[in-house]
């Protein structure tokens, strides 16, 4: 905890001398939307606006979740703060905003929200432009995305979407008849932080003799098999009852929950349905899909060093879900591999003890295949502009500003959490986490949850035996008439 204490005291402090040089730069500056930004650095790429682009001291306003609500207790300290008080990125977000007013002149509010895509709905309605922008899970943005609530994201200017600091694969991914509605990007924390990772337990792995893990995923040998391989070898019965039971505090080698199978059906490289122009084709079922859901269906059958947390009870007293427990076991160096999210990492993994986790990619299928892939779960966040927007000009030059300081502020600053264990930061976990960003997959069958798609996988192999195809039959029909109705809404729907 000290190593930890003083790391984020060292962050404040660079901070503050960061917060001084933009303060002295808004003081010297003559023209404030000149072309020397308050607070700009060499090596860093900013955003091409337009000369003389500055917003004297308006109020852009986002609107978000309630804290409550999505990705868990999501709070948007990654959009709005009051000044320091020592947290990584509330810090980073300070500095960021600071340098934003003094550069272009516009303020960042938030206001959060119970019901975000009711909100929404009534603004855009209405005409009122208090909302400039969305961050909230995008499995609610959906409910928004194609009936006139959202705008073209390609129709707003200044907005750069091949910039770096847009996520590619969202933009790529998410694409519909030339008109894209939500995407990720570097300004919104959860959509980055929200990628699907493996941690493993170092201090199992080093007990196990377990080979460098992340020279196997350099060398492209981090595979399906391989992965339950050393999971089954770092199992081991602590009770001395010759049986590997979770819940006993034996030491299992593999965990995952509910949407955790998911990862493995997007770390294979598959997609429920995919975009083709104006049109939406499922494509869940195929020969890969149904190998994974024989994998999954198999390793859920299996008593020897795997646990298959389905989130739906609490565990234990004090009451807590089987997969909090699942972390607490893996923080205990009871679990060797947890399918989590990449912010877990400096969450509830954030003062485990030396030697802590590695972060690794979710395997491939096999050798042959050719990328690691990732994914974001559906309560992660993402960006989304109302339909009624006062000036388009004007959202689309702050999107672009803020996103673009985003990369070297709170980006930064959210990695730097994750990757700073005790008395080091990770080379390799940094390494890691750049491999995983760049091929996530983004599925609007996913997304849209057509059919109750979102758990047919689970469904078909819950038992242990793999019911895929006769579980894909059974709901294609409706995954069919649920795209199609989406589809007529995008030309019939009116408001």
């Amino acid at each position: 905890m000290k190593s930890k204490t003083f790391a984020r005291i060292l962050t404040l402090l660079l901070a503050v001398l960061m917060l001084f040089s933009v303060v002295a730069c808004k003081k010297t500056e003559k023209d404030p939307s000149g072309n020397n930004p308050a607070g700009e650095k060499e090596g860093i790429v900013y955003p091409d606006l337009p000369e003389g682009t500055y917003y004297d001291n308006y109020n852009f306003t986002f609107v978000s979740s309630s804290p409550n609500w999505g990705g868990g207790a999501y709070i948007p300290r990654d959009l709005m703060s009051e000044g320091y008080d020592g947290d990584t990125i509330n810090d980073a977000t300070y500095e960021r905003n600071e340098m934003l007013k003094a550069k272009y002149g516009f303020n960042i509010l938030n206001i959060s929200s119970n019901n975000c895509a009711e909100a929404v709905k009534k603004a855009v309605r209405n005409g009122d432009g208090t909302y400039d922008a969305i961050v909230e899970a995008s499995m609610n943005l959906s409910a928004l995305m194609f009936d006139n609530y959202l705008y073209n994201l390609y129709d707003l200017p200044n907005m750069d979407l091949t910039k770096s600091w847009w996520d590619q694969s969202s933009v790529d991914g998410l694409t519909f008849n030339n008109a894209l509605y939500i995407v990720a990007g570097d300004m919104v924390l959860m959509s980055y932080c929200g990628s699907a990772v493996i941690y493993y337990n170092k201090t199992i792995a080093a007990e196990n003799d377990v080979e460098d893990l992340y020279q196997l995923v350099r060398d492209g040998d981090w595979t399906f098999d391989k992965y339950l391989e050393i999971g089954i070898a770092c199992s081991k019965d602590l009770t001395g009852d010759q049986v590997i039971n979770f819940a006993d505090g034996d030491r299992v080698g593999i965990t995952f929950g509910q949407k955790n199978h998911m990862a493995y059906f997007y770390g294979a490289g598959q997609s429920m349905a995919t975009i083709n122009g104006d049109k939406v084709e499922i494509t869940f079922n195929t020969d890969r899909a149904n190998q994974v859901a024989q994998w999954l269906a198999d390793i859920r059958a299996r008593t020897d060093g795997i646990y298959a947390c389905d989130d739906i009870v609490p565990y234990a007293e004090p009451a807590i879900h089987s997969f909090h427990q699942v972390r607490l076991n893996f923080i205990n160096n009871k679990v060797m591999f947890i399918t989590q999210t990449l912010n877990t990492a400096s969450g509830d993994l954030a003062d485990m003890e030396d030697p802590g986790f590695g972060i690794l990619p979710i395997p491939k299928f096999d050798k042959n295949q050719d990328y690691y892939y990732s994914f974001i779960p559906y309560d992660m966040h993402m960006l989304a502009v109302p339909n009624y927007v006062e000036d388009p000009a004007r959202t689309g030059a702050i999107l672009e500003a803020i996103c673009a300081y985003s990369t070297f502020t709170t980006k930064k600053a959210a990695y730097d959490d994750i990757l700073m264990t005790r008395e080091s930061r990770s080379e390799e976990n940094e390494e890691m986490i750049n491999l995983i960003q760049q091929h996530r997959i983004f599925d609007l069958g996913y997304i849209f949850n057509w059919g109750s798609c979102r758990t047919l996988l689970l469904d078909s192999v819950q038992s242990g035996t793999n019911k895929f195809q006769s579980t894909y039959a059974s709901n294609v029909d409706k995954i069919q008439s649920a795209i199609e109705k989406t589809m007529e809404n995008i030309s019939s729907q009116q408001f």
